[in-house]
């Protein structure tokens, strides 16, 4: 029994030293991520898995830059990885729907955004993403409360704005569309040259109001 504290206070020095570890790995791949360095990224994620073999977010960043290096399929291992260590970690979800939609695939795209929401309802980004996969599967009315919801939440972000638009516009409502091209466009500028250059709105290349809106 006497041995019992020695044990201990060295287990739980040994797990704190590998917290570390993992979170200064953790930021490392972050910040090189970010910086476009994915091969350094993506070594850094993996020194976060071996500090902490049950680190979901360790996966799910390995997960981003396997993404970001256009390898798909060991991307989306490594999403399910960090769903089976924490099926409650929305990151995951997420990411793992994000990549469902480049995969052309929106169904499961949004079964998975609406797990990330299950776990955090106030998540701007997931309404939006889950609005973006319910406008490909021509759910306009849904994906229009999805990006209203994204909407209430974050005010400030254009491209709520332009997507609830074009989900407007997809329904006939050429009004509502209008209403929110000048809302994205007061925004973020960037959205007139978007607007002008959208495959999507070419029905609209002779409307007076559009015309006037992107000053065509």
């Amino acid at each position: 029994m006497k041995f019992a504290l020695p044990f201990i206070l060295c287990l739980t020095l040994f797990v704190t030293a590998c917290q570390r570890k993992e979170v200064k790995w953790l930021q490392e791949g972050t910040k090189a991520g970010k910086a476009g360095f994915y091969g350094e990224a993506l070594h850094a994620f993996e020194m976060a898995i071996q500090a902490n073999p049950n680190s979901a977010p360790a996966y799910q960043g390995k997960g981003y830059t396997l993404e970001l290096m256009g390898k798909q399929t060991e991307a989306m291992q490594s999403f399910d990885s960090a769903i089976a260590l924490n099926a409650n970690y929305p990151q995951a979800w997420l990411s793992k729907g994000m990549l469902y939609l480049k995969l052309n695939k929106p169904e499961d795209a949004g079964m998975a955004f609406t797990r990330a929401l299950q776990l955090q309802p106030d998540w701007d980004q997931a309404h939006f993403e889950k609005g973006v996969a319910l406008s490909a599967t021509t759910r306009y009315d849904d994906a229009i409360t999805e990006f209203s919801t994204a909407i209430h939440i974050s005010p400030q972000v254009a491209a709520s704005y332009y997507a609830r638009g074009k989900a407007h516009l997809e329904k006939g409502d050429t009004t509502g569309f209008l209403s929110d091209l000048k809302t994205a466009m007061k925004l973020d500028t960037a959205y007139v040259s978007r607007a002008r250059n959208d495959s999507d709105l070419t029905a609209l290349s002779e409307n007076v109001q559009f015309k006037t809106i992107v000053k065509r």
